[in-house]
């Protein structure tokens, strides 16, 4: 078989699928119409929230509508008032109630702040009426932040809600954690708000968030 030289000059490049749809014909084949389009998904920000004063949560308040079926939530440059608190997320009810109860389970890896000692492990927490995001407390120091990635999916629809965790976590025991898991709400309650907040009542000291819905 004959070998072809690829047209480099007319390659397409630079394509971002996140700014706009991009739409095309499938080619026709053993007797098919070619007539399918295709339309790439992109991100709409529903909400953003950055620290401006201290407190010790932040709502977003009627993020979750039947317009998107997933979310995704971004919580980064985070770090606290002072030490000994873990982070927690809340969703609420139309009336504003916590709802519950979650299973939570997650594979954690980590290493010390500044030597090569390192580990992984295994975390799970189970009927709480919020998402336990890690075991470990946050730190204070503002130029160490942690970060915080969550995928949920159908969350105002009535069936059991899934959020996929993915957290970065400077931890005030001078070592830095990564945590992958999952979270399933055992209720089917509609969900219409989130809320970050920490297990101790200590106010941030720094944050930045936003969240998206999702447009297929």
């Amino acid at each position: 078989m004959a070998l072809s030289k690829i047209d480099t000059a007319n390659m397409i490049d630079n394509v971002n699928l996140a700014t706009g749809p991009i739409t095309g014909t499938l080619a026709t084949g053993n007797g098919g119409t070619g007539a399918t389009s295709f339309t790439a998904g992109s991100l709409v920000k529903i909400a953003e929230a950055d620290y401006s004063s201290a407190v010790s949560s932040v709502t977003m308040t009627d993020c979750f509508t039947s317009t998107y079926s997933v979310y995704k939530y971004y919580l980064y440059n985070l770090f606290m008032a002072s030490n000994n608190s873990e982070l927690r997320v809340y969703y609420k009810d139309s009336s504003a109630n916590n709802i519950g109860n979650f299973q939570v389970t997650g594979s954690q890896n980590y290493i010390a702040i500044d030597s090569n000692t390192a580990g992984h492990g295994n975390e799970s927490s189970s009927g709480e009426n919020y998402i336990r995001v890690d075991h470990n407390d946050l730190d204070s120091i503002s130029d160490q932040g942690s970060a915080l990635e969550l995928t949920i999916y159908q969350p105002y629809e009535s069936i059991h809600t899934i959020t996929s965790i993915d957290y970065h976590l400077r931890s005030d025991n001078n070592y830095i954690y990564h945590k992958s898991g999952t979270a399933f709400l055992r209720s089917t309650t509609s969900c219409r708000s989130l809320t970050i907040s920490n297990d101790q009542g200590i106010n941030f000291a720094g944050y930045k968030s936003v969240i998206y819905g999702v447009k297929r």
